[in-house]
């Protein structure tokens, strides 16, 4: 019996295609060009050209138009959200869609990841468990003329009933540890299953291969934590929770740099070990130095490019590097340092909390004239429908050098509305090494 890729690649060889020549949005592909691609995580060329094709801000609530092409989660109401741009064409690039794929993707906000992949598969069938989403995806999918994709409204109890089979599945909702039979079942032979897998405070994004009727699991990224299957109205809140985050990064088995368990959104970030540091152990480590550093080789190796250039045509004058306004927003992005932590926290019980770590700077350099200080961490607080309701700065390091030294908050109001708390660390509007260790966020009387 013929695997699911072996299949495929030879429908690739017979010269079908199932892109729908879609004319390529002017958001859409800045949206790769300036977000997705100096990330470095995409090499999958016909992936980034489809999703060049998808305006997002069809598939966002009016109210969120405007935030369509930030690489974050959008609100969708009902505690739900619409997938960061980022993730959603991480997890497509895992499945390796080809043109005679058949497809299912499940859960809440299917429309803008389905949309992407019908340009890439035979037929995608979407699966929505929220009325109010569902007329919103169809209505962007009208629009598009897809038609090689279908999005149909069901309940939870439906979706696990959902007859035929599928190459490769995407969920979009939480699971526990264990895939449900009535999820596998569905899957063919060699196909690929990606989901993520976890609580509501720490998830990950894995991919599951089939092969003689078993699935086998590898895991990928951390990712955002998304409401478990099947959708709920609303984030569970953890009733008499003292302690939200107890971090010390002392990991057995931990990869560097591409999966830090409970942390997502990883930009230039990896464990590495520190004798030095308060545990004397391993330190999450923010370096956009090294960035920095190979940015001034190739300006270097432009400008005495076009300094030679001058010479020859017998004018002394060394020329200016000018870099176009899209290389500039490119590098800015490849500078990027940033991991983020989700933790539910309930306003209405919770009042105050506190916020202690341990840091080090590393010749920080700021990237905002006469300010001589970085920020590197701040909080953000979320309602039940994740649209943000303040962020507070938590800690900042002088330019230069700065020790191994302890950072404390000792009482950070909780707004009453919140029922979600994102974390979020790295340098920012600055460049250089960061070293974080023994985070720790409880609540206080």
């Amino acid at each position: 019996m013929e695997s699911v890729q072996e299949r495929s690649e030879q429908t690739v060889r017979s010269g079908f295609s199932g892109d729908t020549s879609l004319p390529v949005d002017d958001a859409a592909r800045a949206l790769v060009l300036e977000r997705l691609v100096p990330t470095k995580a995409f090499t999958n060329i016909p992936l980034l050209r489809a999703v060049m094709r998808v305006p997002r801000e069809l598939f966002v609530p009016k109210d969120f138009t405007g935030n369509a092409y930030t690489d974050l989660p959008i609100p969708l109401g009902a505690g739900q959200t619409l997938i960061s741009p980022f993730e959603a064409v991480y997890a497509l690039q895992q499945l390796n869609l080809y043109p005679a794929d058949q497809v299912l993707v499940i859960g809440s906000g299917v429309g803008y990841p389905a949309a992407i992949a019908a340009q890439l598969a035979d037929r995608v069938t979407a699966l929505e468990t929220l009325s109010s989403l569902q007329r919103r995806d169809n209505d962007a999918v009208k629009a598009l003329e897809l038609k090689n994709l279908w999005i149909k409204g069901v309940s939870p109890e439906q979706a696990k009933k959902e007859t035929g089979s599928f190459d490769k599945i995407f969920v979009l909702a939480s699971f526990p540890e264990d895939i449900p039979s009535w999820l596998s079942d569905r899957l063919n032979e060699g196909g690929l299953l990606v989901v993520p897998i976890g609580t509501c405070e720490a998830q990950r994004l894995s991919l599951f291969t089939k092969n003689n009727g078993k699935l086998t699991e590898e895991s990928l990224i951390g990712v955002c934590p998304r409401p478990s299957f099947p959708a709920t109205e609303n984030f569970p809140i953890p009733e008499g929770k003292n302690s939200f985050l107890e971090e010390s990064f002392e990991y057995d088995g931990a990869e560097t740099g591409t999966s830090i368990p409970g942390w997502f959104d990883l930009r230039n970030v990896s464990l590495r070990p520190d004798a030095a540091s308060p545990d004397g152990g391993l330190v999450l480590w923010f370096d956009s130095s090294e960035i920095r550093t190979q940015q001034r080789r190739k300006d270097a190796l432009c400008r005495k490019k076009l300094a030679e250039e001058k010479i020859s045509a017998e004018n002394g004058d060394l020329p200016d590097l000018e870099l176009s306004p899209l290389t500039l927003r490119q590098r800015e992005e490849e500078r990027t340092t940033l991991a983020i932590r989700v933790f539910a926290l309930n306003g209405k019980n919770i009042r105050k909390i506190s916020f202690s770590c341990y840091m080090e700077g590393v010749a920080l350099v700021s990237e905002r004239k006469y300010r001589r200080a970085i920020i590197t961490s701040s909080l953000v607080f979320f309602d039940e429908n994740r649209t943000p309701l303040q962020e507070i700065p938590l800690t900042a390091l002088g330019i230069g050098n700065t020790p191994w030294k302890e950072y404390r908050v000792p009482a950070i109001t909780v707004p009453k509305k919140t029922r979600e708390a994102e974390l979020r660390l790295g340098l920012f509007a600055g460049y250089g090494v960061l070293k974080v260790d023994a985070l720790v966020i409880k609540r206080t009387e």
